[in-house]
């Protein structure tokens, strides 16, 4: 016989289940073993954006089958993270009550708290993705419908199916530069496939102009690239893929861009601007230079792709603002953005990010790419408020995958 009986995900225990809106009132219930001689039972809460613990006393309402049972309810006035256990007295003195891999029991030390996030009343996520499929497209080994330009210096791989290089060229650098021929002509071929298949949103990896195979290394976010297509092929993809009722969002690669863009421009391939090229450069602003211009941030010191300054006001303005980024490709019919790496982007830009996508369509969707349980996540040492109603409507779940 346990000493404790409670379970956050029974409606006895604790009710509304799961995350509730601010203005909720909670109604927590937990049991002991009636030996235990339980003369008073406390319920501890803990707001994680700071402050002393709360004790919410708990009323003994019942004695049966050899439990006690003790109920409470907290209104939880305000948006945020809390978590929360519980204290006991008996005879035998105080005691504090955690979770466990079986639920909950003692604990000798600094107890396991239960999660209970609190969102804002007027945060809602778009009807039409709950109960449907998602599908993953990454361009370039999907399907190939008719030919597209290859870049000057790419690789043209006719094996489709075959293994892609991953050999570091003469400066260490791994340039992912052979393509295979997919196009967004072959994705739009495959919709009737799709469809049979019951998808109801494809999300495709970047397909802007980029020098790269997988196109997170984005030289321009204005264009889409000329192996997969053009503006007007996407707007097609878009347009015949929501008559069957499928939705079209595309990948946001936010945090930084590639080396060989018109943004950094190393190698000179967009003409004499871009940061690397020239302090004048409009763009110099959106990078940080420890010693310019070699000497510069890059994601997790990849090279060739320089990362994007957290503060820039103008990068920032440029995706999100009046005609930047977010509205150019909704406008031709995205339906959403999956936020690449989207825990290093600063609260503040993804906040801004979804005022502008929402502001532009509310049905739109917002997905961050999280690798850990994005309900409670740090990063860089500072929690992250992804599910409060200021900045996603879901993540990719990669803890699914431990399941």
């Amino acid at each position: 016989m346990d000493d404790i009986l409670f379970d956050s995900r029974s409606e006895l225990d604790k009710l509304p289940f799961g995350a509730v809106s601010a203005g909720t009132r909670v109604r927590f219930g937990i049991r002991a073993r009636e030996t235990l001689g339980i003369k008073e039972m406390r319920l501890i809460v803990i707001n994680d954006g700071g402050g002393a613990p709360c004790e919410y006393p708990l009323e003994h309402v019942w004695t049966e089958r050899g439990y006690s049972r003790f109920e409470g309810s907290i209104h939880f006035k305000d948006t945020g993270l809390f978590w929360y256990h519980f204290k006991v007295f008996s005879e035998s003195g105080e005691r504090i009550v955690g979770k466990t891999d079986k639920g909950a029991g003692f604990s000798d030390g600094a107890p396991h708290s239960w999660q209970l996030t609190v969102y804002s009343p007027d945060y809602t996520t778009p009807e039409w993705i709950k109960g449907g499929a998602f599908y993953q497209i990454f361009v370039d080994r999907f399907y190939k419908s008719g030919e597209r330009p290859i870049k000057s210096g790419a690789i043209s791989r006719s094996d489709w199916g075959g293994i892609p290089n991953y050999k570091p060229d003469e400066n260490g650098e791994i340039l992912c530069n052979d393509f295979f021929g997919g196009n967004l002509d072959g994705v739009i071929e495959k919709l009737p496939y799709l469809h049979e298949l019951g998808i109801s949103c494809i999300y495709l990896n970047p397909i802007f102009e980029a020098s790269s195979n997988h196109k997170y290394d984005t030289a321009d976010y204005m264009k889409i690239d000329s192996s997969f297509g053009e503006e007007s092929t996407f707007a097609e993809l878009c347009s015949e893929a929501e008559k069957l009722g499928i939705r079209v969002i595309c990948d946001g690669v936010f945090n930084h861009t590639g080396m060989d863009s018109i943004y950094f421009n190393r190698f000179g391939n967009y003409g004499d601007g871009g940061a690397y090229r020239t302090k004048d450069s409009p763009y110099y602003e959106w990078y940080g230079f420890s010693e310019w211009p070699d000497k510069y941030d890059a994601w997790w010191g990849i090279k060739t792709l320089p990362q994007v300054r957290k503060d820039s006001v103008g990068f920032r303005s440029f995706i999100a603002g009046e005609n930047g980024v977010l509205h150019k490709w909704m406008s031709v019919g995205a339906f959403g953005w999956r936020l690449d790496v989207v825990d290093e982007l600063s609260e503040s830009f993804v906040g801004e990010i979804r005022r502008t996508v929402k502001s532009i369509n509310p049905q739109a969707l917002i997905i961050g790419e999280v690798w850990e349980d994005a309900s409670n996540k740090i990063a860089y040492g500072e929690r992250r408020h992804y599910f409060e109603g200021m900045e996603l409507d879901g993540v990719m779940n990669y803890p699914l995958r431990h399941a």
